[in-house]
């Protein structure tokens, strides 16, 4: 194993996009996961929160593809997690990122990132191909702490963190709801 051969520039800046990846993993989970919160949000405005999540929804899986890219597209370098994968040369991390790649593809969130969220794919917007979308909350996790396990790998293996990011409590998730439910009860 060569870990002493990964771009420390790099691996940084693709350690931050995934921070923030994991920082709008936690607000979605506070916000949207809970039938609660839901129920407060839809109640303030419904068509608004939906468009957020559904937002939320895009923006997570088009982070997770972007760090699923592989090293390189044509002639154009790509940093992502197939990147610093190659710099170790490590036989562990490729079948961790096999596992990823399988896990991610079985979602479908492989062909949604290409027909419809980076591409209007016409036959798929028109109906005549079918896009078989098949994930939840919990496959966006499962993805996430995969990559996070080649992170630790990466950086200590004998350290294992988790992807929760623990936010402030009067800036999290639900400091927000407990102010737009007070914001309606006032209105009562």
């Amino acid at each position: 194993m060569t870990l002493t051969k990964v771009n420390q520039a790099e691996l940084d800046v693709i350690k931050g996009y995934f921070s923030n990846l994991c920082t709008d993993l936690t607000l979605y989970s506070e916000l949207f996961t809970s039938k609660e919160t839901v129920d407060v949000l839809n109640e303030f405005n419904s068509l608004v929160f939906s468009r957020v999540q559904k937002a939320y929804i895009e923006k997570l899986c088009l982070s997770i593809a972007c760090l699923l890219d592989p090293a390189e597209t044509g002639k154009n370098k790509n940093l992502s997690l197939a990147r610093i994968i190659e710099q170790c040369d490590c036989h562990e991390l490729r079948d961790k990122e096999e596992q990823l790649k399988n896990l991610y593809t079985s979602t479908g969130i492989k062909k949604w990132r290409q027909k419809l969220l980076a591409h209007n794919d016409l036959s798929t917007l028109m109906g005549r191909k079918p896009l078989e979308i098949k994930f939840e909350y919990e496959d966006i996790e499962n993805i996430l702490e995969l990559i996070q396990e080649i992170f630790d790998y990466i950086s200590d293996p004998r350290v294992h963190t988790d992807i929760k990011v623990v936010l402030p409590y009067d800036k999290n998730g639900r400091a927000f709801v407990r102010k737009l439910q007070a914001s309606l009860d006032y209105d009562a």
